[in-house]
């Protein structure tokens, strides 16, 4: 991959039908680690609601990579909406076939990582991720995520059962409770 070829940016909702048409490829590629199904993907206009709605929710935000026209990967952070969970955001990190082991998903963890680290509400980051799915582990290892949790009988695909680790990254240590944000106001 060549960082020239390929544009890094947040997504904007006229994005959608590139991140269907991308989410689509994906989701049917063999042995993909994935969640969902094909027919589980929302349409282009609530792809776009959707992204429209983010754009306003702190915390929240997704980038893409982009080869011409095409999206070849993307990362987008989820913030909890409930106050008690407000200070901790998930992420889903999705790298197009042709464009694995190449440096672009480490891209865009890092990119979506040091924005976080501006927000000075959020300190805690978490993900699930297969089992089965060393390379992602790792890389989530290499900038910190540590594993906490394993859930067995999660996900069914693949006519078997893929268990996924739970994983997170605490971006503020806190001596003790006073030093903790207030987050009930």
């Amino acid at each position: 991959m060549k960082s020239e070829e390929l544009e890094i940016r947040d997504a904007k909702p006229e994005d959608s039908p590139a991140i269907i048409a991308f989410l689509k490829d994906l989701v049917q590629e063999d042995g993909i680690s994935v969640p969902m199904y094909v027919d589980e993907i929302v349409t282009a206009k609530e792809n776009a609601d959707h992204i429209q709605r983010q754009c306003h929710e702190k915390g929240d935000r997704i980038i893409l990579a982009l080869h011409g026209d095409a999206v070849v990967g993307m990362i987008d952070t989820r913030s909890n909406p409930r106050r008690a969970n407000s200070h901790d955001v998930s992420f889903g990190l999705l790298i197009g076939k042709e464009f694995r082991s190449q440096g672009l998903g480490k891209k865009l963890l890092t990119m979506i990582l040091d924005w976080l680290k501006t927000l000075p509400n959020i300190w805690s980051i978490n993900l699930t991720v297969w089992k089965s799915n060393e390379k992602a582990r790792r890389l989530y290892e290499s900038v910190g995520f540590e594993v906490w949790g394993e859930r067995k009988y999660s996900t069914y695909k693949y006519g078997e059962f893929q268990p996924i680790l739970h994983m997170e990254l605490l971006l503020k240590e806190f001596e003790d409770s006073r030093q903790l944000p207030n987050i009930q106001s």
